[in-house]
């Protein structure tokens, strides 16, 4: 059921994944995967206070599963509206594991919170700590619009064309570059 569950979130279709989710912890009510996969599942169906109360609930387990779940938490309130605790549950995430996709969303809130030089930082160094090509364009092309803001026009065009090289065709960031000139 767990992987008929992902299979089914894979394909766009969060509610047959909640569906089969809450299957298979019927079946292993401790499978800690699934209950974050069932609140993510939760999210991307639009049920945002479902998911919260999912990921809420879920606390315990590895300093590792607590950062993800903190960070999961985190995304659901952001899309909330409830930003401040966004930024506690990324910063509390980041105490445990410093991965660079939280930092960069955690860089994200503070923009949206109005703290363009914090979020220009944090943004920085979520760049700067991705592995994954992917997740240095994203925290590059954020840091561009950041960098927009705060009129460093040069330096966010530099970001744009460092993110479009991570991430050949990288749609946001080729909008956004497109946009500067």
């Amino acid at each position: 059921l767990f992987c008929l569950a992902a299979a089914k979130r894979s394909l766009g279709d969060p509610r047959a994944a909640v569906d089969a989710y809450e299957r298979a912890l019927k079946l292993r009510p401790a499978m800690a995967d699934a209950k974050h996969n069932l609140a993510a599942a939760l999210a991307e169906a639009g049920d945002l206070e479902a998911a919260a109360a999912r990921f809420e609930a879920n606390v315990g387990g590895d300093p590792a599963e607590e950062a993800r779940r903190l960070s999961g938490l985190g995304v659901v309130y952001k899309r909330m509206g409830r930003l401040e605790d966004a930024a506690d549950a990324f910063d509390e995430s980041l105490t445990l594991v410093a991965d660079s996709r939280t930092m960069a969303y955690r860089g994200n809130v503070a923009a949206l919170l109005g703290d363009l030089s914090d979020a220009e930082r944090r943004l920085a160094a979520a760049a700067a700590a991705a592995l994954k090509p992917r997740d240095r364009a994203d925290a590059l092309n954020s840091r561009g619009v950041v960098l927009e803001a705060l009129d460093r026009r040069g330096e966010a065009a530099d970001c744009y064309d460092r993110a479009l090289a991570a991430v050949p065709g990288h749609a946001k960031a080729q909008a956004n570059r497109d946009a500067l000139l």
